[in-house]
């Protein structure tokens, strides 16, 4: 009669065909501190009024205060005022904190949703209220003033824009600066002057590919011959360093499924680390794990994992990246799941090694593997040293239908086993559907070198 041999299963694996091995949804998590601090306008005190008369009534001075294009590189705002009255420099603040934060979009799991970043702003206060009229001065214009409160805000490409609003008559001239540097057009910096109608104008500095070392100070400068004035912008810029994903995270396969690979790639200014975790376990590489980290051109790193063989029992699940740097962080989260295609091989029962006596009268080793499989599956049998196996005087192969629908025994028997046959055996099944694995792993004691070899290696 049979009875059992001294081995074991080693691994069951099922997998679709080709491209269908695996059936796998991926999706990606991107987690960003959003902190948001409510700014303040701070506007300053208005400039001391000064009137000079002349001592002799009857000598009339014609002189008029006046700015001049060099008032643009200073902030001061002292000037000389002689018999007329000078509006008032007006300065407007804009404190602005600025965290970035991110929206998921539902359903398709691999869309990868774009920044988006708010700003928030306090009420200026009037600014314009109690100025003497400049027209009573100078009829012919006015100096700069700001009628409202300066904005900041993002675009959808992910510039950054401060405007601030003035009145000015005739047109001003305007720079930017940063902190006491001049912001000259070009580069990630560009700025423009709106005309709006009745004396009414809206300057704009626009800042791309924003980083957390753009916090800082910034300055509108504003002149005209009749007067001048600054906005003031204090940016504080968290997570705007921190890695961005260059292409969404997904999973492939290669070498005919036999590889599953999760990779992305993400761009950090910084310098990232990568992290590679299974539920809470840190994944490490082995002889079937692979963790692949390269840097590539223009701060870009390409992430992946690359597990051989994959398995239901041991890789499905939820595997996460993690890219890290001193501004901030992102994830990326693959979720692999294993679908047999209706039709694909399926095992019917636990494999098994047995040992009996065949016809011949020899001692075998008997391989039994139980499926289920439609369209006239292929059974493929091979060896300890990864060698198809063929049939021979020691080796014979047995295909039979079980009597269910669709189901199979297939055998591989081993007659005058040695220990030199030891080692794992994988009997491979496909169809036009998919295929199916299992691995066998058969010890035998004894010498190496018992007995002559007939040529038929196992």
């Amino acid at each position: 009669g049979n009875s059992p041999a001294s081995g074991g299963v080693k691994r069951m694996s099922t997998r679709p065909a080709g491209r269908g091995v695996l059936n796998q949804s991926e999706s990606t998590v991107f987690r960003k501190r959003s902190r948001h601090n409510s700014p303040s306008f701070l506007p300053e005190e208005e400039e001391d009024q000064l009137t000079m008369t002349d001592p002799d009534p009857g000598l009339k001075k014609t002189r008029v205060s006046t700015a001049s294009a060099e008032d643009l590189n200073s902030s001061s705002e002292e000037e000389e005022v002689v018999e007329y009255k000078k509006a008032p420099i007006k300065q407007a603040s804009i404190s602005i904190d600025v965290t970035g934060t991110v929206e998921k979009t539902p359903g398709d799991q691999e869309t990868l949703t774009l920044w988006k970043r708010e700003f928030s702003v306090a009420e200026l206060p009037d600014l314009a209220e109690d100025q003497p009229n400049p027209a009573a001065a100078m009829p012919e214009g006015k100096a700069p003033h700001f009628p409202q409160q300066p904005v900041a805000r993002q675009n959808d490409d992910g510039s950054l824009e401060l405007e601030c609003f003035l009145e000015a008559s005739p047109l001003p001239d305007i720079k930017w600066f940063y902190d006491t540097t001049e912001i000259k057009q070009g580069g990630r910096f560009s700025y423009r002057l709106d005309n709006k109608g009745n004396d009414a104008f809206s300057a704009v500095l626009q800042i791309k590919d924003l980083a957390d070392s753009d916090a800082g100070a910034y300055r509108c400068a504003i002149v005209n011959p009749h007067g001048k004035g600054n906005a003031n912008f204090n940016l504080k810029l968290t997570g705007f360093s921190s890695p961005t994903f260059v292409e969404k995270p997904q999973i492939s396969s290669r070498d005919d499924g036999r590889v599953m690979v999760m990779e992305f790639r993400a761009k950090s200014i910084l310098k990232p680390t990568f992290v590679w975790q299974k539920g809470e376990e840190i994944v490490a590489e082995s002889d079937r794990v692979k963790i692949v980290l390269r840097e590539e051109p223009n701060q870009v790193y390409y992430a992946a994992l690359e597990i051989r063989e994959p398995t239901k029992e041991k890789d499905a699940g939820q595997f996460v990246c993690t890219a890290k740097n001193e501004s901030g962080k992102l994830t990326a989260t693959f979720t692999v799941k294993f679908e047999v295609p209706q039709g694909a091989p399926t095992f019917t029962r636990k494999p098994q090694i047995l040992q009996k006596t065949s016809d011949s009268g020899d001692p075998a080793i008997v391989f039994d593997i139980g499926f289920q499989a439609d369209r006239n599956p292929e059974v493929i049998w091979i060896n300890a040293k990864g060698k198809k196996m063929k049939e021979s005087t020691r080796i014979k192969f047995n295909l039979s239908p079980d009597g269910g629908a669709n189901t199979f025994t297939a055998q591989l028997e081993l007659k005058n086993y040695k220990a030199k046959d030891s080692g794992t055996y994988t009997c491979n099944i496909k169809n036009d559907a998919g295929e199916a694995n299992v691995e066998l792993t058969l010890n035998i004691e004894g010498p190496l070198d018992d007995g002559a070899d007939d040529g038929s290696e196992a």
